[in-house]
């Protein structure tokens, strides 16, 4: 984990948060569309992107993987609010994470869609491979 001392609690005091891993992992999934073709599969118009919070939750998943229940203390600890523009309230950020799981189905879809990014990363537009 690497880290960096950019993000301020209450005040002046700095806070050294998860930096490095969450960048690398928020690339990876710009590389591939993934928020974008979340966004398509399961869209949602008010509150908070479920694209957003699908990838708050696989990030936790792969970096630091915990029960849903403490994935809001854990996203406060990292980078991510920066660079998401997300920010979850702690009293009510499991179930948003909880409700946010309902837009999304079982539609095989949103996989190929995603397969098909990872294996031919060259396709210069992400939509032209949104409809199959």
């Amino acid at each position: 984990m690497s880290t960096s001392p950019v993000k301020k609690d209450d005040g002046e005091v700095r806070v050294a948060v998860e930096y490095g891993t969450v960048k690398v992992l928020h690339a990876l999934a710009e590389r591939i569309n993934l928020i974008d073709i979340v966004n398509w599969a399961a869209p949602k118009r008010n509150g908070l992107p479920v694209c957003k919070l699908v990838f708050i939750m696989a990030a936790n998943r792969v970096l630091d993987p915990r029960p849903k229940y403490t994935i809001p203390d854990w996203y406060q600890r990292t980078y991510l609010p920066e660079i998401l523009g997300v920010e979850l309230s702690l009293d009510s950020a499991y179930q948003t994470l909880t409700r946010c799981l309902a837009y999304l189905t079982d539609d095989v879809q949103m996989e190929m869609v995603l397969a098909a990014r990872v294996m031919m990363p060259s396709i210069s537009s992400p939509r032209a491979s949104y409809t199959m």
